[in-house]
């Protein structure tokens, strides 16, 4: 049995946000306006081409806003849970990070950073798989890391 507490408090994740484009021309450039026009902050970005088009992974300050501006635009919009880890700067932390993920079957499955650190630490933002995000969040604070939450990531854009 797991010492995972399924009624714990989910306070270690962050929402991503993701929107599939066609690859074209502009489509970026629709996205941002109408993320922009509601008053929405990106935090983090990835953007990745595949056979279907460009996907868009965003971390924004509102997310929930951010939603209905870009589904009012006729994109559709999913929602994700990501694990925010504050790394030291220094060599094999990412290492580190990845060998306590693996030897709890937790999976990598893609990460980027975000645009400003928190604390005075650069922040990984990390999809896993294998275990939920909380699971995974809860392994890396027991080996000593930092992992924060939707608010504290978006608090830290106004201490930069």
């Amino acid at each position: 049995m797991s010492a995972f507490n399924i009624h714990a408090p989910i306070m270690t994740v962050v929402v991503q946000t993701q929107v599939l484009l066609p690859n074209r021309p502009g489509e970026l450039e629709k996205l941002s306006r109408a993320i922009a026009e509601a008053n929405v902050n990106i935090h983090a970005i990835m953007l990745r081409e595949d056979a279907a088009g460009s996907s868009v992974r965003l971390v924004v300050d509102k997310p929930k806003v951010a939603r209905k501006a870009l589904e009012k635009h006729g994109l559709v919009v999913t929602e994700s849970k990501l694990i925010a880890v504050l790394l030291p700067d220094k060599p094999g932390e990412l290492w580190k990070v990845s060998a306590a993920l693996a030897a709890h079957n937790a999976n990598i499955q893609y990460s980027y950073t975000s645009a400003m650190p928190v604390h005075g630490k650069p922040t990984v933002l990390i999809a896993i798989g294998g275990v939920p995000p909380e699971r995974a969040a809860e392994i890396l604070q027991k080996e000593g890391y930092e992992c924060v939450d939707h608010a504290t990531l978006t608090a830290a854009a106004g201490e930069s």
